[in-house]
């Protein structure tokens, strides 16, 4: 198999930082299911209905451009084809599936148009550069071998890897100048996109909920289980909770967004947590 290209802009949607992705249980949602209502979202149908949201217009609004630059022509590259065989398609899924997560609306989503995904050889798993209109994704062919090698999910892991670095292409982060002055806003960030991740069915391999220490001084699955346990004792937490990280509204980020979104603190919320036998080891029924 020779290395090839494939540039595929068929459908015009909206919407250097390296960052690390990779592990799935293998016992999550069918990729296969992408386009599923993920159960949250707010939209008709969903216990969170808030009943001024449309599917059709929000899933538009984030089903990018597409183009694969598919580096690696040996066994890496060819396990990737033979596991994925629409590959536009599934990239696609994942970005509207993402979005009902995150977003309501249409008009809110950030104009994160395009996206070029590098399958390689690479010691990381998968990162995400760029930022808004032109994002690139890496998924590691490597990484891929090696789930394979472990009797993994292959393609569970692709679309774990896509969930969480498609929401960095997705989410607000507060970066205008001026704001992002959160000392652990990069925690916070990872954290949103492991929850994401987790929320549509595709949880790290070996992530546990972590209740030492304060709930942002990690990234990814210590944020992230306790996002989610916040967005299950308030619906649509995680939506607000992004939406308070808006770039360029002049409004530093900081974690008095909780009070303002479920009126307690942080640290009353973390407290609660923390003794949450419903979140805790491998149960996760509160915080999924």
């Amino acid at each position: 198999m020779r290395a090839w290209m494939l540039a595929v802009p068929l459908l015009v949607g909206c919407g250097g930082e390296e960052d690390k992705a990779g592990g799935s249980d293998t016992d999550n949602a069918s990729p296969s299911e992408a386009d599923a209502d993920t159960g949250r979202g707010g939209c008709a149908g969903d216990s969170h209905d808030t009943g001024n949201c449309s599917w059709a217009a929000l899933d538009e609004a984030c089903t990018p451009t597409f183009e694969l630059d598919l580096q690696d022509d040996g066994p890496g590259g060819q396990l990737f084809v033979d596991t994925v065989q629409d590959p536009e398609a599934f990239v696609q899924a994942f970005g509207r599936r993402v979005c009902r997560v995150l977003y309501r609306e249409a008009s809110e989503v950030r104009a994160a148009n395009h996206i070029k995904l590098i399958i390689k050889e690479d010691e990381i798993p998968g990162w995400k550069s760029g930022d808004v209109g032109n994002i690139t994704v890496m998924i590691s062919s490597s990484h891929l071998l090696n789930v394979q090698s472990a009797g993994g999910d292959v393609e569970a892991e692709l679309a774990g890897i896509l969930s969480h670095e498609m929401t960095h292409m997705y989410q607000n982060d507060d970066k205008a100048e001026g704001e992002g002055g959160y000392t652990n806003l990069g925690n916070v960030i990872e954290g949103v996109a492991d929850a994401v991740r987790i929320r549509l069915g595709y949880t790290p391999t070996g992530a546990q909920p972590s209740k030492s220490g304060v709930w942002d001084d990690q990234g990814y699955w210590k944020p992230a289980f306790f996002v989610l346990w916040v967005d299950n004792e308030y619906p649509d937490f995680i939506y607000q909770l992004n939406q308070s990280m808006v770039s360029g509204d002049g409004v530093a980020w900081m974690p008095d967004s909780f009070l303002s979104i479920t009126g307690r603190s942080v640290d009353d919320l973390w407290s609660d947590y923390q003794v949450a036998a419903c979140c805790s080891g491998s149960e996760h029924a509160c915080c999924m």
